[in-house]
């Protein structure tokens, strides 16, 4: 299980590098819906090129919100649409698509959430920053 969760991570940050995707897009919202608008058309077409098997797999490492437990600091595919709905009409390759791309969304808002917070300065370095704002001397 351990090496399918490396997989995923490694998957996700080769396509954060791939697609430019910067931490800022983590601010504070919806992270996993926003990286889902902005790049989830790139990510089907790159995910299209591999093989059905890969992307089966990939699918089924996805984090259910209801079934599945899951620790704080990670992204259920929900959180990705946020209510929207597969399609029932479309074809077997496209919808195991769709949902191998909201698996690599999901844990590449997961990581792009992480490297936000630790760019973030803490309570004391923010209180250190306005003491030195409020007085000129320091």
């Amino acid at each position: 299980m351990r090496t399918n969760q490396q997989y995923l991570h490694n998957l996700a940050t080769t396509m954060i590098q791939q697609l430019h995707v910067s931490p800022e897009i983590a601010a504070p919202g919806s992270v996993a819906y926003d990286i889902y608008e902005k790049f989830s058309e790139e990510i089907k077409a790159k995910l299209l090129r591999m093989n059905p098997e890969t992307r089966g797999r990939i699918a089924d490492l996805g984090l259910s919100d209801y079934h599945d437990t899951y620790q704080p600091g990670q992204v259920p595919m929900y959180s990705v649409h946020c209510g929207t709905w597969l399609d029932k009409h479309d074809n077997g390759r496209t919808l195991v698509t769709e949902i191998a791309c909201t698996v690599i969304v999901a844990k590449m808002a997961e990581i792009l959430h992480k490297e936000w917070n630790s760019f973030q300065p803490t309570s004391a370095e923010e209180e250190l920053a306005d003491i030195r704002a409020r007085d000129p001397i320091n």
